[in-house]
């Protein structure tokens, strides 16, 4: 689409020859349109009810702010259950107590058996005995472990209902209201990044290789917005428009105070050394 509404603007823009200093230098002005730098659809990978909308359309958010949460009541009471059975250390203890005093009865037993007091075979049973405590007391700990590992993915799962901007930017669309249902495939919010802002233009392709990433170019916003600007091109594209004889170059323009609009039409200058 950007290069349908600039494509005509090429074949026109005009090229001023200077001399200065012995080289030869052309300001050449180019049609151009500045984008949003980022538009996130913002989505959730589980479905649910919307339970709060944080953002109206033309907000401005940041990067980890909340925009919507989900309905979470059923998740909030399984992780209360899941938090009380991993604090819970009435089993462990249990095991514990029965193994030390397994362990001090066989003490002494071996004791007793030193001295040829004790029988054989009690021995042995309170062997048995104790390293089948050992083995309780460690499946205990390890299902406790599980309990902390099963709490800690709830909490993950708790947090996935509650959508947040990954970017500083500005809500531009609202596409869903409190109390409907957000389908894993669909988008509650649409946020732009506006700083910096994308200017995108197309050159001729006998402009290829006078422009690198790195150069800096003058911006001019069409009316009403007023003022220049300097950006600089971070993309040349290295495939050419066969159909329209151009190719493709990006530039980034700082916009800190979002005080200029995106999806606006601009001029582009640059300044180059010509050839040889």
């Amino acid at each position: 689409m950007i290069r349908g509404i600039l494509g005509d603007a090429i074949k026109a823009a005009p090229i001023c020859m200077t001399l200065f200093s012995g080289h030869v230098v052309a300001d050449a002005e180019f049609d151009c349109v500045m984008d949003p730098a980022e538009v996130v659809r913002l989505a959730t990978s589980s479905g649910g009810i919307i339970a709060s909308m944080e953002a109206e359309r033309g907000s401005e958010v940041r990067a980890g702010q909340p925009v919507a949460h989900l309905s979470s009541q059923v998740e909030e009471a399984s992780l209360k259950v899941l938090e009380t059975r991993a604090a819970n250390l009435t089993a462990i203890n249990a095991q514990r107590a029965r193994l030390r005093y397994l362990e001090a009865r066989l003490e002494r037993l071996r004791s007793l058996n030193a001295r040829g007091l004790g029988t054989l075979d009690e021995l042995q049973e309170i062997e048995a005995e104790a390293e089948a405590s050992r083995n309780l007391l460690m499946q205990s700990e390890i299902e406790r472990e599980i309990a902390g590992q099963e709490l800690a993915r709830a909490k993950i799962a708790l947090e996935t209902l509650v959508l947040r901007s990954p970017i500083d930017g500005l809500v531009t669309e609202k596409a869903r209201a409190v109390g409907e249902y957000l389908h894993p495939e669909s988008h509650v919010v649409t946020i732009v990044g506006m700083d910096p802002l994308h200017v995108e233009t197309f050159l001729p392709v006998m402009m290829y290789g006078r422009i690198a990433e790195g150069d800096v170019a003058s911006v001019r916003p069409a009316a009403p917005v007023e003022g220049e600007y300097q950006a600089e091109v971070i993309v040349v594209d290295k495939v050419f428009d066969v159909s329209g004889g151009s190719f493709g170059v990006r530039l980034s323009l700082s916009n800190p105070d979002n005080e200029l609009p995106a999806g606006h039409r601009c001029v582009v200058e640059f300044v180059l050394k010509a050839p040889g």
